[in-house]
């Protein structure tokens, strides 16, 4: 019998530990997904705002400050704002 209770122990012990590393595989996963998601959504984010940008004529550009050699930076700006 005290066989079989250090076994059930064993088997216990090593049932916890394969849960946490699961847990923290699983953790880890969903950071990352998360992270590049959020860079994905900052990409199309900015490439939009330089599309809308681009889009504008020079005089619009300079009523807001910018020229046209100045959007990319000007959009990413915008963007980090947020």
């Amino acid at each position: 019998m005290a066989a079989k209770s250090q076994s059930v122990r064993f088997i216990n012990r090593h049932a916890i530990t394969a849960s946490a590393t699961t847990s923290g595989f699983l953790t880890d996963l969903g950071a990352k997904t998360l992270a590049s998601v959020k860079s994905t959504l900052r990409a199309l984010q900015t490439a939009r705002m330089m599309s809308v940008l681009a889009s504008m004529s020079d005089a619009q550009l300079a009523q807001i400050g910018i020229t046209r050699c100045e959007i990319p930076r000007h959009a990413e700006k915008l963007i980090a704002d947020d």
